[in-house]
């Protein structure tokens, strides 16, 4: 893998946007090292350039710095898993939620996976497809924003969804209305209980109350 700048496309990896950001990934790096991780290749920047080495690190968890804040650099950790619950489990560990990569050759597994994570687009077998189709809703969930663009639900973000209704005055006045009499009260509690209840005694009970409010005129 090439590292370096320039307009030619001769590299594979850039730099790193600032010295503010090489301080993130150093000190993530050096707290996940202080807390039992290994580096397996990379893990320093070059000089004192904004280039930081492709690095992949293990023995990693979810203690550490690199696994519970956004990184923005060209680092890969490595956690082990023995079922599909744990890793679900640990994947959803986090107060981000943007994207997430699913990769395996069983598509039903796959599907799966991508339902139980808690992210706003899954990319199957690949990487950040999901932003570079515009068809497609883009976005994050929890701490990685709200809302999306791209697709027609990208047009909501730049609309006011307004509900509107209109009474067509068929009845003298609606159950909801003034006045608010004492047994008014007790059929609206005794339908409620009719809705809502599990036990089955309790909707019959309920639906004769249910009945009278409907037709009540007052």
């Amino acid at each position: 893998m090439k590292q370096g700048w320039d307009t030619k496309g001769e590299f594979d990896i850039g730099c790193l946007a600032s010295q503010d950001q090489v301080k993130i990934v150093e000190d993530q790096i050096k707290d996940a090292i202080r807390k039992g991780a290994k580096i397996l290749t990379g893990g320093k920047r070059k000089g004192k350039t904004l280039f930081f080495e492709p690095t992949v690190i293990v023995n990693v968890d979810h203690s550490m710095k690199i696994m519970q804040e956004e990184t923005f650099g060209p680092i890969v950790s490595i956690m082990k898993f023995d079922t599909e619950e744990e890793v679900v489990k640990l994947a959803n560990d986090s107060i981000y939620g943007l994207n997430a990569s699913v990769w395996t050759k069983d598509k039903a597994k796959a599907l799966q996976v991508s339902r139980a994570l808690i992210t706003g687009g899954v990319s199957i077998n690949n990487a950040l497809m999901v932003q570079a189709n515009f068809n497609l809703p883009y976005g994050g969930v929890k701490q990685s924003g709200f809302g999306r663009y791209h697709g027609p639900y990208g047009l909501h973000t730049f609309s006011n969804i307004k509900a509107v209704i209109i009474e067509k005055g068929k009845k003298p006045k609606d159950i909801n209305w003034y006045p608010f009499r004492a047994d008014k009260y007790q059929r609206f509690l005794r339908t409620f209980q009719s809705l809502f209840s599990e036990k089955t005694m309790a909707k019959l009970k309920g639906l004769p109350a249910m009945m009278t409010l409907m037709r009540s005129k007052e």
